[in-house]
C-alpha cells in the first residue's frame, strides 16, 4: 500500500473520530496506521506533514504509546504536525538532567552553575504546565582530590528556583528527585596517562556518617507549592552531613497531602528520625499507602518506639508494605482501615539437632537456641498478624526467598552428620518444620492470602547437579511441598506459589 493510501486512511479515521466526539474504540488500528505511515514517510520526507489530527486521536495515541519509545520515534515526523494543529498537544512526562557543564566544588558544599537559569527558562514554556510525571536527575563529576567523606552536599542548593518551577506544574502527580556522584578514576586496565572510566557512586548509609534530621526540612519545603502528592519516595539520607554551624530554628512549612509514602533507608536511626520529622510536618490523615523496605534493625530500640507512634497517626492507612521484622512493633498500633498487608523477606533454612527452623537473612544466620527454634526471626510475623486489631483486613500477600545453604566443610559442622542439601529441602514436608503451623494461624484473619515462595538452591558440584536423579529429586520435593499444602485451599482462599 502506498504512502498516499496510508495518509488517506488516517484522514478518514480522523474525520470519523471528529464526528463521534467520543473515545476512539479501535485505537490500536489507528496507531498502527500512524506508525506505518510515519515509517514510510521517513524515506520520503514531507509526505506526512500538514495533516490535521483531531485532539481526541492525538490524546489516545499519546496515552497508548506512553511507554513504547520505539514507536514514538517512528512517529516523530507525524508528531511534529500535532503541535500546530491540536490545542491539546501536551507534555505528560519529562526527564530533566541537572548536569552542570563546569561544576565547582568546595569543602563546604557543591555549587551548581546554570541550574537556576535552566529551571527558570523551563518554567516560562507554556506547554510545560501539562507535565504529570517529572524526574530530576542531578549527576555531578567529582575530581579525584575531592573526598567523599569530606564533601557536604545538600540537595536543595537550588531550592528557590525549584520551588518556582514546581509552582508552574499544576497537573504534577509524580515527582522523583535523585542525586548521584560520579567520580573519574583511572582504569586498572589502562596506563596512568590513558583514558579514564566513570565510576557511579550512590551514597548510602555509613557507620561513621552523622545523620542530620534537619536536612529533610529543606527537602520538604520544596513541596510547599504542591497541594497533593500521590507518591513520595524518600531515599537514604544518611550521607547528608550537618554543617559546622548550627542550623537554627526552622519554622514548620506548609506541606502537601501525601497519599503514598515510601522509605528505602539503610539504618534504623535514619528511619526513626525521618518518621519523627515527617509526622510533625505532614498531614498524616492523608497517607493511604506506606512502604518501608531495606532497613537494618540494629539497634532495635530506635524503631521500637518510633514506628508504633508513626502508625498510630496514620489512621487512614489502607496498604502496609514492610519488612516482616517491623510487624513486631505494630501490636499496639490501631489500624482500623488497613485492608492489605504486603510482606517481603528472605529466609535461611537451617537444621540442627533440635529440629528445623527458619532464620532471617540479616548477615550471618543466628545460632539456634531452645528459645528461638520455634520463634526465630522472620517467622514472628505469623505471631504478630493474628494479634493485630485489623477489622478491615482483606488480603495478605507474603513473598520471600528461601535459601537452601550449601553444605561445605565450614558450615557442615552445624548440621547432624550425614545431612545433605536434599535433606534440608525435604524437611519442608516434615511436620516438625515450624513453617506450616504458623501459616495455619493466618487462616481466618483475611479474606485472601497469597504466599509466594521462591527457592534458591545451592550451587553443588557440577557433576552432581547435572545428573537426572538430582534434578528429578528436586522436582519431586518441590511438587510435594505444593501438594502438602493443598488442604489449605479447602479452608480459605489461599494462593501458594513455588518457583
Amino acid at each position: 500500500m502506498s504512502t498516499k493510501r496510508y495518509i488517506d486512511l488516517i484522514v478518514q479515521t480522523s474525520l470519523a473520530c471528529r464526528k463521534r466526539r467520543g473515545l476512539v474504540r479501535s485505537t490500536k488500528r489507528y496507531i498502527d496506521l500512524v506508525v506505518e505511515a510515519a515509517f514510510v514517510s521517513r524515506q520520503r520526507r514531507g509526505l506526512a506533514r500538514g495533516i490535521y489530527f483531531p485532539p481526541e486521536l492525538v490524546d489516545h495515541i499519546c496515552s497508548y504509546l506512553c511507554e513504547d519509545l520505539s514507536s514514538l520515534r517512528q512517529c516523530s515526523l507525524v508528531c511534529r504536525s500535532w503541535a500546530g494543529t491540536s490545542s491539546r498537544y501536551l507534555f505528560r512526562k519529562a526527564v530533566i538532567t541537572l548536569c552542570p557543564v563546569e561544576p565547582s566544588f568546595t569543602r563546604s558544599g557543591l555549587h551548581v552553575i546554570l541550574v537556576e537559569d535552566m529551571l527558570h527558562r523551563l518554567s516560562t514554556i507554556a506547554r510545560i504546565s501539562s507535565i504529570r510525571d517529572l524526574r530530576l536527575l542531578c549527576t555531578c563529576t567529582l575530581p579525584q582530590h575531592i573526598s567523599y567523606n569530606g564533601l557536604r552536599y545538600t540537595p536543595p542548593i537550588y531550592a528557590a528556583s525549584l520551588r518556582d518551577f514546581l509552582a508552574s506544574l499544576p497537573h504534577l502527580k509524580t515527582l522523583e528527585i535523585s542525586h548521584h556522584y560520579i567520580q573519574s578514576a583511572p582504569s586498572p586496565l589502562s596506563s596512568l596517562d590513558g583514558p579514564r572510566r566513570m565510576v557511579k557512586v550512590v551514597f548510602i548509609g555509613r557507620e561513621k556518617t552523622v545523620f542530620n534530621p534537619e536536612a529533610y526540612v529543606d527537602i520538604l519545603q520544596l513541596f510547599e507549592v504542591i497541594s497533593v502528592v500521590e507518591f513520595l519516595h524518600l531515599p537514604d539520607p544518611a550521607w547528608i552531613t550537618p554543617s559546622v554551624e548550627s542550623p537554627g530554628h526552622i519554622s514548620p512549612p506548609t506541606l502537601p497531602q501525601i497519599q503514598s509514602l515510601q522509605f528505602s533507608q539503610s539504618s534504623s536511626q535514619a528511619v526513626a528520625t525521618t518518621m519523627k520529622t515527617i509526622s510533625s510536618r505532614v498531614d498524616m490523615l492523608s497517607i493511604r499507602n506506606l512502604s518501608i523496605q531495606n532497613v537494618c534493625f540494629r539497634p532495635e530500640e530506635m524503631l521500637q518506639a518510633a514506628f508504633p507512634q508513626f502508625l498510630s497517626r496514620c489512621t487512614s492507612l489502607e496498604t502496609l508494605n514492610c519488612d516482616p521484622h517491623l510487624l513486631r512493633f505494630t501490636r499496639h498500633a490501631t489500624l482500623q482501615n488497613l485492608r492489605k498487608i504486603e510482606i517481603y523477606g528472605k529466609l535461611h533454612l537451617e537444621k540442627t539437632q533440635m529440629g528445623v527452623f527458619f532464620a532471617p537473612v540479616l548477615g550471618e544466620p543466628p545460632q539456634p537456641t531452645s528459645q528461638n527454634v520455634l520463634r526465630s526471626g522472620w517467622l514472628e510475623i505469623f505471631y504478630a498478624i493474628p494479634l493485630l486489631d485489623l477489622p478491615s483486613l482483606e488480603s495478605i500477600y507474603i513473598c520471600f526467598d528461601l535459601f537452601i545453604p550449601k553444605l561445605n566443610q565450614v558450615n557442615r559442622r552445624r548440621y547432624p552428620s550425614g545431612t545433605s542439601e536434599i535433606d534440608l529441602l525435604n524437611t519442608l514436608n516434615s511436620p516438625a518444620t515450624n513453617f506450616w503451623p504458623f501459616l495455619d494461624r493466618l487462616i481466618g484473619k483475611a479474606k485472601s492470602i497469597s504466599l509466594h515462595m521462591e527457592l534458591h538452591l545451592p550451587i553443588c558440584d557440577c557433576n552432581v547437579l547435572d545428573t537426572p536423579d538430582m534434578k528429578e529429586q528436586y522436582m519431586q520435593i518441590i511438587q510435594g511441598i505444593a501438594e502438602a499444602r493443598m488442604s489449605l485451599l479447602a479452608k480459605q482462599t489461599i494462593q501458594f506459589f513455588v518457583s
